[in-house]
This record gives structure tokens, C-alpha cells and sequence, in this order.
């Protein structure tokens, strides 16, 4: 970006995966798509019950066996398997930062997992 290149967009693996890398994005005005690290990043999940919004904190790990192990959606016309759950992550810097439902410091973004037939699953992001 010093150098004058310009992108609307930052594709990186797992090594990338990180706070940081979002922060960067979103200060340059692109869009994140990332592999996530399978670390203990919590996620903020949130589901309606009875009209009101109820959120949980989830690790990808956490994520996966609760919403997506036996319920993935067929990809239509290839041997692969997906499940995307909307999700927030929190960017803030310091640790002394807000947090709480509404909190600034939180990014919207889709938490894709995807298999293959008996292969291990990926965890993408994208914001």
C-alpha cells in the first residue's frame, strides 16, 4: 500500500489469520478473506429466542460441534460439504478496551467451514 499498490481485497492463509491482519484491512478499506488459526479465538454468536437476541462466546472448535458436525449443507455438483455461521469478532487493541453487546470494537463476519469427503474441514473467514 506505501508503495502505491492498491487492492479491494486481502487473500491469506492461516499464518495471516489474526486480529491484527483484520485491523490492518479494515484501516485500508479492503475485504478480509482468511483462514483462521483453529486457536482459542472467541467468536460472538448470536441466536433469537423467544424475540429477544442472546449472544455466546465460541471458539471455531466450539462453533463446529454445535452448529455444523452433522449438519452440513451439500455444495450442489461437487464432492464438498460447507456450513457458514454469521459471527462477530471483537478487534480491539488493548485488552483494557469495551466489550459487551454493543460494543465498536466488534466486526460482522462469516465464519465459513468447508470438507471434503472424509477430509479434515477448513475455517475461513471473511469481514
Amino acid at each position: 500500500m506505501r508503495n502505491g499498490f492498491e487492492a479491494d481485497y486481502f487473500l491469506a492463509d492461516a499464518w495471516f489469520g489474526n486480529k491484527t491482519t483484520i485491523r490492518l484491512t479494515e484501516d485500508c478499506d479492503m475485504t478480509a478473506l482468511l483462514r483462521m488459526k483453529k486457536d482459542q479465538t472467541k467468536y460472538r454468536f448470536s441466536t433469537l429466542k423467544e424475540g429477544e437476541i442472546h449472544y455466546q462466546m465460541r471458539s471455531a472448535t466450539e462453533l463446529f460441534q454445535q452448529f455444523v458436525r452433522k449438519q452440513w449443507d451439500k455444495i450442489p455438483g461437487t464432492s464438498y460439504q460447507s456450513k457458514v455461521i454469521d459471527v462477530e469478532l471483537n478487534i480491539a487493541k488493548n485488552k483494557g478496551d469495551p466489550v459487551g453487546e454493543k460494543c465498536a470494537y466488534y466486526m460482522y463476519g462469516e465464519l465459513t467451514m468447508m470438507k471434503r469427503a472424509n477430509l479434515e474441514s477448513m475455517t475461513g473467514l471473511y469481514f
